[in-house]
């Protein structure tokens, strides 16, 4: 991918109204909640007792494999195609954790790394 095209993905990035990432799903829908209604629900706040509500989990039917079963020459293809998804992630990454920061200093709210955070 050119310059030009990279920094047209970021700026994408950017526009996007609801950047969440899996591994961090909890904290994505306490965004989302938060960029829709204008508050966080009490789950979200790392000091409260409620748990949040259960994380669905959606089988698409796509078989198992092993990343042993493939060979060293088709392990180097995907690396070499995903290098540009991994620095787009990386700063989508960091646009996710921009946007937690500000809503945290909005609320006064600590709703992620909260093992830091004394809960």
């Amino acid at each position: 991918m050119s310059k030009q095209k990279f920094e047209r993905a970021k700026s994408s990035v950017k526009r996007i109204a609801f950047l969440g990432l899996k591994e961090e799903y909890e904290a994505s829908m306490c965004m989302v909640h938060f960029q829709v209604t204008g508050f966080l629900p009490p789950y979200c706040d790392c000091l409260s007792e409620k748990s949040p509500p259960e994380r669905p989990f959606i089988r698409h039917g796509v078989p198992k494999y092993h990343l042993e079963d493939l060979s060293e020459d088709t392990l180097q293809k995907i690396d070499y195609l995903i290098q540009q998804d991994r620095k787009l992630y990386g700063f989508g990454k960091k646009e996710f954790w921009k946007r937690i920061d500000a809503i945290e200093r909005v609320t006064t709210v600590r709703f992620t790394r909260c093992e830091s955070a004394g809960a």
